[in-house]
């Protein structure tokens, strides 16, 4: 009888991430590991709030998981660049089209039956945070109605992500009162949207420009983001994603930064000033950034016998 004992050993290596001490200037905050999904540092965080344009950053995640061929190319309708005036619109007791683009804010001027690519327009939406764009895309990928892309987008948000406590009234976040999501959603949103190489891109994506037109000539963007430009709230780490702001939502943002390896997301909800935001953004990665990470081995060991009978050969 020969007895074998084998020994099988199963290690893994856990990285043991602690709780950030810090506190923000923004009323409503959450920091994540972008990988791991676990929650860093939290402050009101499924306080319902207003989002303003970080509503793009889940317009974005469904409409490319909608649509895979970024080069299709998309006309523009009327019924996506309709406009009224915020007075208007509160005078309506908010009764008209949630999706109706408020005179005055972010667009990049697109024109009824203005031909441009999807990735175009998903550029425009993110970079730039055109309201217009935002519209076009949801009307082209809603069967011409922006209204279903919406009802789409929220069951997507619901049941797909798991966000249990936002509901969107339109896909570029100008107000309307029950439009309305909260920061530990939005970091759940901000995650798949990181999941997508080509939405990774754009949300890094300080300029571009947009092809010349059927209407058109060539349109250069920028971001409102400043932690990507090199100005004084510059950060080499951020990696984007995106800016908002309205006046019943005030500054909010979504940014994700990368350090060695570690890729953290940060949301920021209801800043008084613009700056502040950033600020936050910066400070709070740079606490956690540097927590220093202990590092745990986890060690099984066990053995069991074989038995086998041997003949004796002549």
């Amino acid at each position: 009888m020969i007895k074998k004992v084998l020994f099988l050993f199963l290690i893994g290596i856990t990285f043991l991430e602690g709780k950030v001490d810090f506190k923000t200037r923004s009323e409503v905050a959450i920091l994540i590991n972008a990988d791991t999904g676990a929650v860093l540092y939290e402050k009101n965080s499924k306080l319902s709030c207003y989002p303003a344009s970080i509503t793009k950053v889940a317009t974005a995640v469904y409409a490319s998981y909608l649509l895979k061929n970024w080069e299709e190319m998309v006309e523009v309708p009327s019924e996506a660049i309709g406009s009224i005036t915020y007075e208007a619109k509160k005078r309506s007791n908010y009764k008209k089209p949630a999706y109706w683009i408020e005179v005055g804010s972010t667009h990049i001027g697109l024109k009824k039956g203005e031909n441009l690519s999807f990735s175009n327009l998903m550029g425009a939406m993110i970079t730039a945070s055109a309201n217009d764009a935002a519209n076009v895309i949801a009307y082209h990928l809603g069967a011409g109605d922006i209204d279903v892309f919406v009802s789409g987008m929220n069951k997507y948000l619901k049941e797909e992500l798991g966000c249990k406590k936002t509901t969107f009234r339109n896909p570029h976040g100008l107000f309307i009162p029950d439009h309305q999501t909260t920061a530990k959603d939005m970091a759940i949103i901000a995650r798949a949207f990181l999941k997508d190489n080509r939405l990774k891109e754009l949300g890094s994506t300080y300029s571009l420009s947009i092809d010349k037109t059927n209407k058109q000539e060539v349109r250069n963007l920028i971001s409102k983001n400043k932690l990507l430009n090199k100005g004084s709230f510059f950060y080499s780490k951020a990696i984007g994603i995106k800016t908002g702001y309205t006046s019943d939502a005030r500054h909010t943002l979504v940014a994700a930064a990368e350090d060695k390896g570690r890729c953290l997301i940060a949301v920021l909800m209801k800043c008084e000033e613009k700056e502040d935001l950033f600020k936050d953004a910066k400070e709070i990665f740079e606490a956690a950034f540097s927590e220093e990470k202990s590092s745990q081995l986890l060690l099984k060991k066990s053995s069991r016998s074989l038995k086998k009978n041997s003949k004796k050969v002549a």
